[in-house]
């Protein structure tokens, strides 16, 4: 399946034909540092790299919108996860829960565990989940919960006005059903779930 653009080479790669003029289109109007997107996926959630860092706390779970503009099947949350000051390494998992009035309610999905480790460079991890999630247009929270090793992994965010709901939550524990109280932030992290129409 093919790439819409994979880098900043895109920009000055000829294209002759109609369809590679369009190609040379969306390669300049793609955000620098955006995660590519195969032709034929969509996205929801935040695709670029956040100019502010973050550490994780351990045992939270922190989830922002997730908005699908059409029934959809997700099979993967992609999260931007970069080393901190501090050795180590901190498992994480990635979560879905459906919308309730605006807020995260009931669970639909948990991630295979991922394991961050100090050493490892900064990048887009993916977050597989074991049997997709089969979704009906709408409104739902995607995000991560963290291990009991604490701020060993950094995400990176924009501040964007009340993007993040999040709580304490025992990883051990497995993500709660429903999310639960939560306090609110302002953090829109660089995390995205892709999806395929249907």
């Amino acid at each position: 399946m093919g790439v819409i653009r994979s880098g900043l080479h895109a920009k000055t790669r000829a294209l002759t034909t109609a369809g590679g003029l369009a190609l040379l289109v969306a390669a300049l109007l793609w955000p620098a540092g955006a995660q590519a997107i195969p032709v034929g996926s969509g996205t929801c959630g935040k695709t670029t790299i956040g100019k502010v860092a973050d550490q994780l706390i351990a045992n939270q779970k922190r989830v922002n919108r997730c908005v699908l503009p059409v029934n959809a099947t997700i099979s993967e949350l992609v999260f931007y996860v970069a080393p901190t000051s501090h050795s180590g390494s901190q498992v994480l998992a990635g979560i879905f829960y459906a919308d309730s009035k605006g807020k995260p309610g009931a669970r639909l999905g948990t991630t295979g565990k991922f394991t961050f480790s100090s050493k490892e460079a900064a990048g887009w991890h993916h977050f597989i989940f074991g049997t997709p999630l089969k979704l009906a247009a709408g409104n739902y929270w995607m995000g991560v919960i963290s291990g009991a090793t604490t701020l060993v992994a950094g995400e990176r965010y924009d501040s964007v006005a009340n993007a993040e709901d999040y709580n304490n939550n025992t990883y051990s524990s497995g993500p709660s059903n429903p999310f639960g109280s939560f306090k609110v932030t302002s953090e829109q992290m660089s995390l995205y779930a892709t999806y395929t129409a249907g």
